[in-house]
C-alpha cells in the first residue's frame, strides 16, 4: 500500500507541475482579446504634437525663429474634430488666421459635396433620389473625389470600394447608429444593433450591390456627370440601389487640401488632422530638420494594460500620414468583433487578422484609401502590396493565432521603424532587409517555451520514476511468489 500510494503521489505531483506551470505560460504569453465583452468608439491620438502650444522655435538660416502658434478646432465637418496647428512669425498672425478660414471653407465644401447625410450634397443626391440607371450633374470637386476612389479601387483591386456603403449601414457603422435619439427605421434594422446580428438575405443582397466599377463619370462641355449603376435588390417587397460613401477618403482629402492652402501663403510648419487619423504634416518648429514624432497607437491599447498605448514611432515631416484599423468603430458579440471596415468580398467586418495599418508619404487622401484596403486584404496579399508600395512608408499589424503575438509588418528598413519598448506581444517580422523584402514569422515567446520544456521535462521524469516503482514492486512481488 505504501508504495503505490507513493507512486499515486509521483504522478500526481507530475500532473501538478503541468498544472502549475501552464497557470505560469498564461501568465506571461500574449493575451488573446477576440473574444472578450467590449464594446466602444475609440478616438486614435496619432500625432504627438512636440512644439509648445503657444510659441515654438525653429532653426532658420542659423538663427533661432520665434514662431507663435495659430490653433483651430472645427467640430461640425465629417462628424469628428478637425485641428488646424500653424506656427508663423508673429508678424504673420493676421495672414494665418486668413489662411485657416481659407482652409475650412474648402473642407466645407467637400463635405457639401460628399457627405452622405447633409440634404443636397451630391452624393445624398445620388444615394437617395438618382433613379438606378439614370445620371446627374454634379460639381468639379465631387468628380475629382470620385475619380481618386475609382483609381484607388483599380490600385488595390477593389479592395477598397466605396459602393459598400449599403452594408455599412447593414452592420450598424453609418453616422444615424451612434446618434443618442437612433431609432430603428429600415426594414434591416436592429434595436439592439451591437448584439442582434444582421439577416444573412440582407448580407446577400447588399454585397451584390458592391459595385463601384460599374459607376460612370463623364465630362461635357466642362460639366461633370455620375451615373448609377443600372442594378436593384429586392428583400421582403423592398428595393435597394447601389450607394456610396467616401467618408474613407473625404478626410484625407481635406487635409491635402488645406496643406496646399497653408503652403500657397508661405507657411511652412504646422500640420491638420481630420479626425486624427487622417493627418498632413508640414514642418515641425520643435526639430532642426523639421520633423514631426509621430506616436502610432496601439491597436489593443485598451485591453493590453500597457504603460502608455503607443506601439510604434516615425519621424517625418511633409507627408500625409493615414491609419485604418479595426478599433476605430467597433463592437464584440458572439466571441467576435465586428468593426466598420466592411469587405465587399465578404460583405461582412473584416477577419482578416489585420487589425491596423498605418501609412506615411504623398496623398492623406490615398493613404486613407489604402490603409482600409490593407485592412481587408489580409496577410499574404497585404504583404505582396507593401512590397510595390514604393513611394511611401507602409506597415500594417496582423494577429497570429498560432503564437499569441501581434506580428508588425513594414516595407521599410529594420531601423526605420521603432517599436515601443512596451510593447509587450508586438514583434517586427516583415522589413526590407538591403532594399530586398523579408519576412521572418513569430515564434512562442521565451517564456512559453521555457515552460512548456520544464512541464513536459516533469512529466516524463515523474513517468519514470513511477514505472520504475511499479517495476520494482513487481519483481519483488514475483520473489516472494517463488520464495
Amino acid at each position: 500500500m505504501k508504495i503505490s500510494s507513493m507512486i499515486s503521489a509521483l504522478c500526481c505531483a507530475a500532473l501538478l507541475a503541468c498544472t502549475v506551470l501552464s497557470c505560469f505560460f498564461y501568465s506571461f504569453a500574449p493575451t488573446d482579446f477576440s473574444a472578450r465583452e467590449t464594446s466602444g468608439m475609440q478616438a486614435e491620438d496619432l500625432l504627438r504634437q512636440s512644439a509648445s502650444e503657444r510659441t515654438a522655435y525653429a532653426s532658420e538660416r542659423g538663427k533661432e525663429t520665434e514662431r507663435v502658434a495659430v490653433q483651430k478646432e472645427y467640430t461640425e465637418y465629417f462628424s469628428t474634430l478637425i485641428s488646424i496647428s500653424l506656427y508663423v512669425e508673429p508678424s504673420r498672425v493676421s495672414e494665418a488666421e486668413e489662411a485657416c478660414a481659407a482652409a475650412e471653407e474648402v473642407i466645407a465644401d467637400i463635405e457639401n459635396a460628399v457627405s452622405v447625410t447633409a440634404e443636397g450634397s451630391d452624393i445624398y443626391r445620388f444615394n437617395n433620389e438618382l433613379a438606378a440607371g439614370e445620371r446627374m450633374e454634379i460639381s468639379a470637386r465631387t468628380h475629382a473625389i470620385v475619380s481618386l476612389a475609382a483609381e484607388m479601387y483599380r490600385r488595390t483591386d477593389g479592395a477598397y470600394d466605396p459602393s459598400v456603403a449599403p452594408l455599412v449601414d447593414l452592420w450598424g457603422f453609418s453616422p444615424r447608429f451612434y446618434r443618442e435619439d437612433y431609432a430603428a427605421v429600415e426594414a434591416y434594422d436592429r434595436a439592439d444593433f451591437k448584439n442582434d446580428l444582421p439577416e444573412r438575405e440582407y448580407v446577400e443582397a447588399f454585397r451584390s450591390l458592391a459595385v463601384f466599377d460599374e459607376v460612370e463619370l463623364s465630362e461635357e462641355d466642362g460639366r461633370y456627370y455620375i451615373t448609377k449603376p443600372d442594378k436593384m435588390v429586392a428583400v421582403a417587397g423592398t428595393e435597394y440601389g447601389v450607394r456610396l460613401d467616401f467618408g474613407g477618403i473625404a478626410k484625407g482629402y481635406a487635409a491635402d487640401l488645406a496643406a496646399d492652402i497653408f503652403r500657397s501663403y508661405g507657411f511652412s510648419y504646422g500640420n491638420i488632422s481630420v479626425g486624427n487619423s487622417s493627418i498632413y504634416l508640414l514642418r515641425s518648429p520643435a526639430d532642426a530638420e523639421g520633423l514631426f514624432d509621430v506616436g502610432v497607437r496601439n491597436p489593443r491599447a485598451e485591453e493590453s494594460g500597457w504603460d502608455g498605448d503607443i506601439l510604434a514611432n516615425l519621424r517625418t515631416k511633409e507627408v500625409g500620414v493615414s491609419t485604418s484599423g479595426d478599433y476605430e468603430r467597433y463592437y464584440v458579440t458572439h466571441n467576435r468583433r465586428y468593426c466598420h471596415i466592411i469587405s465587399a468580398e465578404t460583405g461582412e467586418p473584416i477577419d482578416t487578422g489585420i487589425n491596423m495599418a498605418c501609412i506615411v508619404g504623398g496623398s492623406a487622401a490615398e493613404n486613407d484609401a489604402l490603409t482600409t484596403a490593407l485592412c481587408v486584404m489580409g496577410k499574404e496579399r497585404a504583404m505582396h502590396f507593401l512590397e510595390e508600395l514604393t513611394d511611401k512608408t507602409a506597415f500594417f499589424v496582423w494577429e497570429n493565432g498560432q503564437t499569441g503575438k501581434y506580428e508588425v509588418i513594414a516595407n521599410c528598413e529594420k531601423d526605420q521603424i521603432e517599436l515601443n519598448a512596451s510593447a509587450r506581444g508586438f514583434v517586427l517580422c516583415g522589413y526590407k532587409k538591403d532594399g530586398v523584402f523579408v519576412y521572418e514569422a513569430s515564434a512562442a515567446s521565451d517564456w512559453v517555451q521555457i515552460a512548456v520544456g520544464i512541464a513536459i521535462a516533469v512529466a516524463v521524469v515523474g513517468v519514470i520514476v513511477g514505472l520504475g516503482i511499479r517495476n520494482h514492486v513487481l519483481k519483488r512481488n514475483q520473489t516472494s511468489t517463488k520464495e
